[in-house]
């Protein structure tokens, strides 16, 4: 019992020596990420699982939990130290690949060592995480939400909407604009002015043409309907004054044989 008394004896006094000098205690980072900065004292690890707890408090603040150092890993925090968390397991969050931090891994690496061995801490601020929380979402909406914007009216035209896309919604430099405008990438319906317009001509030179080509395939066509009109023409007229000249023939020849035969038969009756 004797021996319990004792530690918590020096415990407290540990406590009250840090609440006398806490300008020893060092802050990692300065800006906390989502609430969370890891707390040590000196470049030796001097906390165990109990007093870790301790000193965030002592801070005003909680220790941080697993999933808080996650989310914080995951936004930027990167150590190459051990600290305590409030699962009472030591972690140290890696973004890069170092050989002699976090055994060269990435991600929130974990060691479930004794609660008595000595690492750094890992605090939570509940009003810094509040804070950057707010300050997220509000520039998540702001950049996909489009912003529209009116135009002055004038005289002549009516209001028309400009919708500016959430690229360009955190106000750039007009000359920025510009380049953007004038430098459009290729492939893009930026494009417009020089592709479609050689198509446009070379179709248009093309219908032209098919349409000169069909007139004059027509014409020539005419051309050749009338004149093989006309040579059927003269020669049913030559078929026709050839069979008429026959006709006329045959028929002289018929009229002036009935004319021998009735000579013939009225000669003996003269006799």
């Amino acid at each position: 019992m004797a021996s319990v008394w004792m530690l918590l004896l020096l415990h407290s006094l540990f406590m009250c020596g840090l609440s006398l000098d806490t300008k020893l205690i060092k802050v990692y980072p300065k800006q906390h990420i989502l609430g969370v900065f890891q707390a040590s004292l000196g470049n030796e690890y001097a906390f165990d699982a109990s007093a870790a707890r301790d000193v965030c408090e002592h801070l005003g603040v909680t220790i941080a939990s697993k999933a808080q150092v996650v989310e914080s890993q995951k936004r930027g925090l990167e150590t190459c130290r051990f600290g305590w968390i409030d699962e009472q397991i030591a972690v140290v969050p890696r973004i890069k690949v170092k050989s002699n931090c976090g055994n060269g891994q990435v991600g929130v690496i974990l060691w479930r060592a004794d609660v008595s061995r000595k690492f750094d801490v890992f605090c939570f601020n509940l009003t810094d995480f509040e804070i950057q929380n707010q300050a997220m979402t509000a520039d998540q909406e702001s950049t996909e939400k489009p912003i529209t914007t009116t135009p002055k009216a004038s005289a002549s035209s009516p209001l028309i909407p400009i919708s500016i896309p959430p690229a360009l919604s955190h106000n750039p430099a007009p000359k920025d604009i510009e380049v953007e405008r004038h430098l459009p990438m290729s492939g893009t319906p930026a494009s417009f002015g020089v592709v479609p317009v050689a198509v446009l001509i070379t179709v248009t030179f093309a219908v032209l043409l098919a349409v000169f080509l069909a007139l004059y395939h027509f014409k020539i066509n005419r051309r050749c309907r009338m004149f093989c009109d006309a040579e059927r023409r003269q020669e049913n007229i030559e078929v026709w004054e050839h069979c008429s000249k026959k006709d006329q023939q045959k028929t002289q020849e018929e009229n002036d044989e009935e004319n021998n035969n009735s000579n013939s038969r009225s000669s003996p009756d003269r006799d």
